[in-house]
C-alpha cells in the first residue's frame, strides 16, 4: 500500500466516529461479510452495509482503486473505484479471481505474482514498493495500472491488500512527451539552417545541431562551453561593437516575440560572414532559454550584389554610357559570380578570324598579351573553339587539353587552372566575340554559375551590339550630314507655328541670306511667302494627307526679289497624332519658268505666224501624232483643231509621196 492510500486512511479515520483504526478488525470484519455472502448474499449485502457502514466509508473514499484478496487469488472486497476501472458491478467483483482484471496474475500463486510489488503497511521509512501491470476491463480492453500490495495477516489467514490506479492516461501523455521530444529533436538535427539553444543567464549555449557544429568549425562539446561571443568578432560592419550595445532582440524573444535579425559572425579559423539570426524562446520553468536559428547568407549577400551589379550594368547600357566602363563593370560582376573567377572580353575580326582582348581589368598585362589575338581554330584556346563550334567551351583543366599546350603552364603560374569561354552575340546572332572566364582551380561551373555567366554574356552582346549601332549611327549621321550639307536643293525643318528649327547652306543662299543663323534671326517662315495663302494651303494638304508634292508658290528673298519654288514635304507628328512640324525640300524653278515663259512666248508668236499665212500647215509630236493644225489645214482636210488634236497624222490625211 503507497503512502497516499496510508493518508487517505488516516483522514477517513480522522473522520470516522471511531478513535482508531485498526487493521487486524478491519480484516476481521472483511472476513466475516465474506463468509455471510456465502450463505446468504443478499442478508449478507444487508448485514455489511449494517455492521461496515465505517469500513465502506474508509474503501470508497480512496481515490485509487482499492481491493482485498484471499491467498486462493479470488477477490474478498473492493471500493467503488475498482468498478469504474475494470467496469463491473462491486458485487459481481467480489469472489471473481484477480486473474481475470490481472491476466498476468494467472502464472502461479498471488502471493509470488505480487511480491515484487509488495511493501509493509506500517513503514514509512521508506518509499513504497510497486510497479506496473496490465489490467483488462470486461469489454476486453486493457489499460495499465499502477499497482502497490500489502500482506496482512488475519485470523482467518493471510489477507493481501492491493491499490490499483489508471496510469493509461499518464503514460500516453509521457509517451506525446517523449514523441514530441524525438520529433523536435529531429526538426533541430535535420533543419537545414544551424540551431543551438542559448541559456540568458549563463551567456552560453546548451545545445547545438550538427550544422551549427559544421558552421562553426567546432565540436559539439567545445560549442556549449562558449556563448554568442566566441562566435561573433569584435564589430559589425556598419562598425559598431558586437556586444556591449544594448539591440533589445534578447528582451524581445523573451516577451514571446521573434525578433528576426543579420548578424555577422565568424566560425572557429576566424573566417567571417554574414548570418540571418531568429530568436524564439523555449518554454522552461527554471531557464531563460532561447532557440537561435543561424542561417549563412553569404550566397544570397553575393546573390543580391550580383544582381544589383546586373541592373546596374543594363542602365549603362540604356544610358549610352561609355562603351568601355561598361564592359568593365561586366567583367567586375563575374567576380561577384564567385571568389575565384576574373573576366576578360575579346572582339572577333571577321576579316583575319582572330579574338583581341577589348577588355579584363583584373588580369595582369604579361597574361593578356599571352592570350590576345587568339585564333578561331576547333583545337585551339577555349575562346577560339567557343566561336569555331558557336557554343560554350568548358576546360575544367587546361593542363588536360591539347589546344593549351604551350601556354598552360605561364597561365598556371599567375595562378588560373580552367579557363570556361562563351560565345557572344550581336545582331542578327551573328558571334561578336566571347566572354572568357578564368578560374583559380580544376573545375566546371554549377548550375547557378552557368546560369549567371549565360545572362552576363548576352549583356556584353548588348553592350558591343549597342556600341556597333552608335558607331553605324556617327557613320549615318556623317553621310547624313554631307547629303545635307551639299545637296542643291533648299531643305528645312520648321515647326507649325513657323519656326525654324534647321536649313541647309543650299537654302540659306536660296532666299539670299548670309548664313543659317541670320535666315532664323529674320523671323517666322510667314514673312518668306509671297502670298499666305500659300502656306496655309501647305498646312491644310499636310494635316489633310500628311504629305505635299510637287507644290508651286512664290518666296521673297532677303533683297526683296521674289523666286518661284517647288515644295515637296511631309508632316511631324507628336505623340497625339497632332502636326507640330515639317521637313521637306525646295526646288528653285524661277530659271525654269521664266524659260517656260519664253518658249510660251514663242510659241504664240508662231502659231500667229502659221495661222496668217496661206499654206495649210499641221504639226505632230515624234509619235506622229497631231498637236496643231492651222485654219488653212482645217479647211482642206475637213478637221477642226478640237478633233484633230491627239489623233494620229494618219486619220486625217494619206501621204501619197514623203518628198512631194
Amino acid at each position: 500500500m503507497d503512502r497516499d492510500l496510508k493518508r487517505q486512511l488516516r483522514d477517513v479515520r480522522a473522520k470516522s466516529e471511531s478513535d482508531e483504526l485498526d487493521f487486524s478488525a478491519l480484516l476481521q470484519l472483511i472476513d466475516e461479510h465474506y463468509d455471510k455472502m456465502e450463505a446468504s448474499l443478499s442478508e449478507s449485502i444487508a448485514e455489511s452495509i449494517e455492521t461496515t457502514t465505517p469500513i465502506q466509508i474508509i474503501f470508497d473514499s480512496v481515490t485509487d482503486g482499492l481491493l482485498s484478496v484471499g491467498r486462493s487469488g479470488n477477490i474478498r472486497n473492493c471500493n467503488k473505484v475498482c468498478s469504474r476501472y475494470f467496469g463491473v458491478e462491486r458485487d459481481e467483483l467480489i469472489g471473481a479471481p484477480i486473474s481475470r482484471f490481472l491476466p498476468d496474475a494467472q502464472y502461479g500463486a498471488i502471493q509470488s505474482f505480487l511480491s515484487p510489488y509488495m511493501s509493509s503497511p506500517d513503514d514509512t521509512g521508506v518509499e513504497y514498493a510497486g510497479g506496473e501491470v496490465r489490467a483488462l476491463r470486461a469489454d476486453g480492453d486493457s489499460f495499465v495500472a499502477e499497482i502497490h500490495a500489502s500482506a496482512l495477516t488475519a485470523d482467518n489467514g493471510d489477507v493481501f491488500v492491493i491499490s490499483l490506479r489508471d496510469v493509461t492516461g499518464r503514460k500516453e501523455a509521457e509517451r506525446t512527451l517523449r514523441e514530441n521530444e524525438e520529433r523536435y529533436r529531429a526538426l533541430v538535427e535535420n533543419a537545414p539552417e544551424a540551431i543551438v539553444v542559448l541559456d540568458v543567464d549563463e551567456n552560453r549555449f546548451v545545445d547545438a545541431n550538427e550544422n551549427a557544429c559544421a558552421l562553426f568549425n567546432l565540436s559539439r562539446e567545445r560549442l556549449l562551453s562558449v556563448g554568442p561571443k566566441a562566435i561573433s568578432p569584435a564589430r559589425q560592419p556598419d562598425g559598431t561593437s558586437s556586444f556591449g550595445i544594448r539591440r533589445g532582440y534578447l528582451e524581445r524573444a523573451l516577451n514571446g516575440e521573434h525578433p528576426c535579425f543579420e548578424w555577422l559572425h565568424q566560425d572557429s579559423s576566424g573566417n567571417e560572414f554574414p548570418a540571418e539570426v531568429r530568436f524564439s524562446r523555449l518554454p522552461d520553468r527554471q531557464r531563460k532559454l532561447i532557440r537561435v536559428s543561424i542561417s549563412n547568407i553569404s550566397e544570397r549577400k553575393r546573390d543580391d550584389k550580383f544582381t544589383a551589379a546586373e541592373n546596374k550594368i543594363l542602365e549603362m547600357i540604356a544610358a549610352g554610357k561609355s562603351y568601355q566602363l561598361t564592359l568593365k563593370s561586366i567583367c567586375r560582376c563575374v567576380e561577384l559570380v564567385a571568389p575565384d573567377l576574373q573576366a576578360a572580353i575579346t572582339r572577333l575580326n571577321v576579316k583575319t578570324q582572330r579574338l583581341s582582348i577589348e577588355q579584363a581589368p583584373m588580369l595582369p598585362e604579361k597574361l593578356k598579351l599571352m592570350l590576345d589575338n587568339s585564333r578561331v581554330t576547333d583545337v585551339g584556346l577555349a575562346s577560339g573553339e567557343a566561336v569555331y563550334n558557336n557554343k560554350a567551351r568548358l576546360v575544367e583543366n587546361i593542363y588536360r587539353e591539347e589546344g593549351w599546350t604551350t601556354v598552360a603552364g605561364r597561365v598556371a603560374s599567375f595562378g588560373f587552372f580552367a579557363c570556361w569561354s562563351f560565345p557572344v552575340h550581336g545582331a542578327n546572332n551573328r558571334i561578336v566575340g566571347t566572354l572568357d572566364v578564368l578560374v583559380r582551380s580544376t573545375r566546371k561551373p554549377d548550375t547557378t554559375e552557368l546560369d549567371k555567366l549565360h545572362r552576363l554574356g548576352r549583356l556584353t552582346g548588348i553592350a558591343i551590339k549597342r556600341n556597333l549601332d552608335e558607331q553605324s549611327l556617327r557613320s549615318s549621321e556623317l553621310r547624313y550630314r554631307g547629303l545635307f550639307e551639299n545637296v542643291v536643293d533648299g531643305v528645312y525643318i520648321s515647326s507649325r507655328d513657323g519656326e525654324i528649327i534647321a536649313v541647309n547652306p543650299a537654302l540659306v543662299e536660296m532666299l539670299g541670306y548670309d548664313s543659317a543663323a541670320d535666315l532664323k534671326q529674320a523671323g517666322k517662315t510667314t514673312m518668306l511667302y509671297v502670298n499666305p495663302v500659300d502656306r496655309e494651303r501647305v498646312f491644310a494638304r499636310l494635316e489633310a494627307e500628311g504629305i505635299v508634292r510637287n507644290f508651286e508658290y512664290r518666296l521673297r528673298r532677303k533683297d526683296g526679289k521674289e523666286i518661284v519654288v517647288l515644295e515637296n514635304s511631309r508632316a511631324m507628328y507628336d505623340d497625339f497624332g497632332n502636326v507640330v512640324a515639317h521637313e521637306g525640300t525646295l526646288t528653285d524653278i524661277t530659271d525654269r519658268k521664266i524659260a517656260e515663259t519664253k518658249v510660251f512666248e514663242e510659241k504664240e508668236r508662231a502659231q500667229i505666224t502659221l495661222q496668217s499665212i496661206g499654206d495649210g500647215v499641221i504639226t505632230t509630236d515624234a509619235a506622229g501624232r497631231i498637236d496643231y493644225i492651222n485654219p488653212v489645214a482645217q479647211g482642206l482636210t475637213g478637221w477642226e483643231i478640237r478633233g484633230a488634236k491627239g489623233r494620229s497624222i494618219d486619220e486625217i490625211m494619206t501621204i501619197i509621196n514623203e518628198r512631194t
